[in-house]
């Protein structure tokens, strides 16, 4: 007589991923996961007005307004019962002040959240760092230290994962797991644009959603000195554009700068590298010390003290500026990509 172990398969999780889209992230992370065979939709309440994506599910409702907040109570109990898994961004829900995360826990539904950079950011904190510049000196807009700490208490409760990024997560006193973007190198990929300019000219793009955050001023004052100097360059600032035309651009380029403050890098840097472009953005130091696959990281590292010499060592060695960018498109592959990125967020988010 034989004992037979019965196997039961497991049901794949039906995954959400939801509300608020910055970047396009959610898109990326639908198509990756899905790609890998996970059973993942997008539900979106507010675009980002430069990423014009088909999403499975688009609500434009705006959750603070009591008109918004009414018409997404029977969208939301719907929701609640069509999905499993809960994978939120900005560390926002379906209604104001995650008021739906109670019945969600209630209906034992598993709940994860990506917390992006101001949403958990501490001004306070970055303030205390001994650097003489950084994103929270330049930003003028409100930022209330108090709410965010209670916003991040309130996941830490209630979150069965929690993703973020050490230069953000000051606040944090759970554990949380390193949410890395993820991007579609099949269409992030080095290709001809096709455009006409100066050969004897090296172009670079900076794409600034804010300049005095992103630090556009440092970066204008660098490119005027050096062209003083006589070199021949050429700046192309990409400002409301779409997704589409910000390609176009970047494929055209020879150096890509993204941001002097903010001591990361982000969706900008992940594109132009993609498309084997060197890209230069301030990397904190402290930052790469605890995340083992940045040390590979081959973006230049610059700063506005820094960058008029680390841009004039760019152009005096043209071969460093094709070099960094074969190593760019190389790291994305094997940091960023479907297979390896999507993949652990899977695994996360079906394992919950």
């Amino acid at each position: 007589m034989y004992n037979k172990t019965l196997k039961i398969k497991k049901k794949k999780p039906r995954i959400m991923l939801g509300v608020i889209e910055i970047s396009g992230d959610l898109w990326e992370y639908r198509n990756a996961l899905r790609k890998l065979g996970a059973q993942a939709d997008t539900v979106v309440f507010q675009k980002d007005p430069f990423y014009d994506l088909p999403y499975d599910k688009y609500y434009p409702i705006k959750r603070n307004k009591l008109n918004g907040f009414l018409k997404s109570i029977p969208i939301t109990l719907k929701l609640i019962f069509q999905y499993d898994v809960f994978f939120f961004i900005y560390g926002q829900s379906f209604f104001p002040k995650n008021l739906d995360i109670y019945l969600l826990k209630l209906l034992r539904k598993k709940v994860a959240v990506l917390f992006c950079g101001c949403d958990i950011r501490c001004r306070d904190e970055v303030l205390k760092e001994d650097w003489p510049y950084s994103v929270c000196q330049e930003c003028e807009k409100d930022c209330n230290s108090r709410a965010k700490s209670k916003l991040a208490r309130f996941w830490e409760k209630y979150a069965d994962l929690i993703l973020s990024n050490p230069e953000q997560s000051q606040l944090l006193q759970r554990r949380f797991k390193l949410g890395r973007l993820i991007l579609d190198l099949d269409y992030w990929k080095p290709f001809n644009p096709g455009i006409f300019r100066d050969p004897d000219k090296i172009l670079i793009a900076h794409a600034p959603s804010d300049r005095k955050l992103k630090g556009t001023q440092y970066i204008l004052d660098a490119v005027e000195r050096l062209q003083k100097e006589g070199y021949k360059i050429d700046l192309i600032l990409l400002e409301g554009l779409s997704i589409e035309e910000v390609r176009e651009k970047l494929a055209g380029v020879d150096i890509v700068i993204d941001q002097l403050l903010l001591g990361w890098y982000g969706k900008l840097s992940l594109e132009a590298m993609a498309l084997g472009k060197p890209t230069v953005c301030f990397i904190n130091e402290e930052i790469v010390s605890q995340i083992s696959f940045a040390r590979n990281l081959p973006i230049v590292n610059s700063n506005p003290l820094t960058l008029y010499q680390d841009l004039k060592s760019l152009l005096d060695n043209p071969k460093l500026i094709s070099e960094i960018g074969t190593k760019s498109r190389a790291y994305v592959k094997s940091t960023h990509s479907a297979e390896v990125a999507g993949v652990q967020l899977k695994n996360w988010l079906e394992g919950l």
